[in-house]
């Protein structure tokens, strides 16, 4: 019997996650861009949402790693999940308070202990100050 490779089927930020008593995930303001008017900024609350598929009833200890544009780590947690019988589990992550000190696309990588990347997304911060082109 061959094992199931651990990958992220669903990876998304937003303004809120959940799971009710049957496991079922809920995502709500799900979005991929920040906007600030002032530097540095702190976001009081976002959720980071994801579906990871593998092997059934096992544990995994999962990395969840945000970058900033210049590749520093801005936000690191580590947690475990055990995925159920269908070898599927949802992660959410609380992200309080977190800091912005430079514009540009931020990255969230999900990592196992065993440093094997298994989703990765991005979203971007932008400067509500500077001037864009109107797309109308």
């Amino acid at each position: 019997m061959s094992k199931k490779l651990l990958k992220t089927k669903l990876f998304v930020i937003c303004d809120y996650a959940s799971m009710d008593r049957e496991g079922k995930l809920s995502l709500n303001g799900i979005f991929n861009e920040m906007y600030v008017n002032k530097m540095p900024a702190y976001f009081l609350r976002f959720y980071i949402g994801a579906t990871i598929t593998g092997e059934p009833e096992k544990n995994y200890d999962i990395q969840v790693t945000i970058f900033g544009p210049n590749n520093k780590v801005v936000n690191h947690e580590e947690t475990t999940i055990q995925l159920g019988t269908g070898g599927i589990s949802h992660l959410i992550t609380d992200v309080h308070n977190f800091p912005v000190e430079q514009i540009g696309k931020y990255t969230i990588r999900l990592k196992t202990n065993d440093k094997k990347t298994i989703g990765k997304t991005s979203f971007k911060v932008i400067d509500l100050t500077t001037k864009r082109e109107s797309v109308n």
